[in-house]
């Protein structure tokens, strides 16, 4: 079942074999069901108030990446994409999805005082940036997220001040952070914070992470 996003209004559930596509209108987000799988072809969802994330996964998820797609947070406290605690959230697919918060949150993953899952990338083109004091990917202000998998393909992400660019925000925490031989190119920025660094991949200023494990081969760059 393909839904326009165009032609919606609102709150939108978009169930297990759901593929969304099309620009969305401003007051418009994304709730997925426990145990969906649903696609993404060409989406752009923006979300410019400050009480929703632009899509909530609500139990185990996974989006399936077509084309080209953007989904953003623009204020608050809520990230782009937000997977919810003690759950996963996979993304794979053959497109590629940017994920941006413009508050206190994640691009994919926790937001203001809001913890979050896992995170699993098996492959596409994913650029996150993080808002202030929030991972790229990974856990937004003063709260925890689950372990990051990036199994595949090229991954950019921008770590928001006192933040990593994947992993934990400003005294947050995040679990157990592991990077494939299969990745294609992982490029990993942050904002440097002085006298309380934060990890390019693993834990931000003030915070705590789990084991941090890059496989040798797999091409990673860090950089501020």
């Amino acid at each position: 079942m393909t839904i326009d996003l165009s032609l919606i209004e609102g709150c939108y559930e978009a169930v297990d074999g759901t593929v969304l596509t099309g620009v969305a209108g401003p007051d418009v987000y994304v709730v997925i069901p426990d145990g969906a799988v649903v696609g993404l072809k060409d989406v752009s969802i923006i979300v410019p108030g400050d009480e929703y994330a632009a899509i909530t996964c609500l139990g185990d998820a996974t989006l399936v990446l077509e084309g080209a797609n953007a989904v953003k947070a623009h204020h608050g406290e809520f990230p782009a994409v937000f997977p919810a605690e003690g759950k996963t959230l996979t993304i794979k697919g053959k497109g590629s999805l940017q994920a941006s918060a413009g508050g206190k949150a994640a691009g994919i993953g926790g937001g203001y005082q809001r913890a979050c899952g896992s995170i699993v990338i098996k492959s596409g083109v994913i650029v996150a940036w993080g808002g202030y004091l929030s991972a790229g990917i990974g856990s937004g202000y003063q709260r925890p997220c689950g372990d990051i998998v990036i199994e595949g393909n090229v991954v950019i992400a921008t770590g928001g001040m006192g933040a990593a660019a994947i992993g934990g925000g400003y005294c947050g925490q995040c679990g157990n952070i592991t990077i494939s031989k299969k990745v294609v190119q992982i490029t990993a920025s942050r904002v440097s914070t002085g006298d309380i660094p934060s990890d390019c991949i693993g834990k931000g200023a003030g915070g705590k992470c789990g084991t941090v494990n890059i496989h040798p081969d797999a091409n990673v760059i860090c950089q501020e």
